[in-house]
């Protein structure tokens, strides 16, 4: 089968290697769609988690069909359409018992600690699967991960209707958070710059601020300003971050009204330390929370790409066909024609 590996740092090829077997408790997933993730990026410059185990086959958000089930497999049957719950977990550690099994001692995960979905065909196990509901594509459902991911946020974050969320970040995952903020009742102002910006327009979203245009501080507070004499300017409720950098952070927190939530989803490229205006985190109970991994989330995240709720059509901007993987990733990589989610399409 066609496999696109990755060797070692920078080395990424396309290869013909054998076809997985079957296992017993476990499925063969003839793959359909693969997505790129920033983390894909991020793997082949040599930034991964500890998990990672190298040559892998990249690749953690599919969908595709169920070829072949193993012994013992009951949950699903050849030809149902699945997506993949990328956290494969051993159910028995402290953490697997109290139901995080994204934070699994033995947490592994394909295209990072075993091989992943941009090949033709991937091996799982079966209780990693997840059926597509009738009426969603394969294409729309390779999305499921992200979706998954960006509720997990929102419901940290706790968005309320009539809130101002600011969205840091105008990218696939971004653009998901904004859409679901937006579904939920809040006024969403996002941040960003570039090509990729103008892809939020027409969603309707409360405002759009290019950071490359001026001082994006002051046109939140000169909006959505409210003054008092003993806590100052507060202007939005809930921030969502969704970057690679902690420079939007540090502003967003002092914009956060009392009791105010900063969700950090975007992971640094060197591990950056973040420095934070710590007196204004404790006197207004300001709260910040990591979030990550769609853990719990991908039958609410199908159902959102079901009713369109997330419109999938719109993240995914470009498709290419396994044989041009290499191109795929590179067009992601330099983020041409302001591309969102690049999608690798099998025959």
């Amino acid at each position: 089968m066609k496999a696109l590996i990755l060797l070692n740092k920078g080395n990424l090829k396309l290869v013909d290697i054998e076809k997985p077997t079957i296992e017993d408790n476990k499925v063969l997933v003839k793959v359909a769609y693969s997505s790129i993730c920033g983390s894909d990026l991020a793997l082949i410059e040599g930034s991964y988690p500890n998990w990672t185990k190298l040559p892998v086959i990249p690749g953690h958000e599919f969908s595709g069909t169920i070829e072949e089930v193993g012994r013992n497999i009951n949950n699903v049957q050849p030809g149902d359409e699945v997506i993949v719950d990328n956290c494969i977990n051993c159910n028995s550690c402290y953490y697997c018992k109290k139901g995080e099994y994204f934070y699994c001692d033995n947490h592994s995960e394909p295209g990072f600690s075993q091989n992943g979905g941009f090949a033709e065909y991937c091996l799982l196990p079966s209780v990693n699967v997840v059926k597509i509901p009738k009426g969603l594509s394969l294409k729309h459902a390779a999305i499921t991960e992200p979706t998954a991911n960006a509720l997990k946020a929102c419901d940290a974050a706790e968005i309320k209707k009539g809130e101002i969320v600011l969205v840091l970040g105008c990218g696939p995952i971004g653009l998901i958070v904004a859409m679901l903020c937006k579904s939920m009742g809040a006024k969403v102002i996002v941040l960003g710059r570039g090509e990729r910006l103008k892809r939020f327009e027409g969603f309707s979203f409360e405002r759009l601020i290019d950071t490359n245009k001026g001082n994006w501080v002051e046109v939140i507070n000169e909006n959505y300003r409210h003054y008092t004499q003993n806590w100052g300017i507060e202007s939005i409720d809930k921030f969502i971050d969704a970057t690679q950098t902690g420079t939007l952070i540090c502003d967003s927190i002092k914009l956060l009204k009392r009791k105010g939530k900063g969700i950090l989803i975007g992971l640094s490229k060197n591990d950056d330390a973040l420095f934070v205006p710590r007196n204004d985190i404790v006197i207004k109970g300001i709260k910040l929370i990591g979030s990550t991994s769609g853990q719990g989330y991908f039958y609410e995240a199908l159902s959102c790409l079901l009713t369109g709720e997330v419109d999938a059509e719109k993240i995914i901007t470009h498709i290419f066909p396994l044989k041009d993987a290499l191109r795929a990733f590179e067009v992601c990589k330099k983020r041409i024609e302001g591309a969102m989610k690049v999608v690798i399409k099998n025959n």
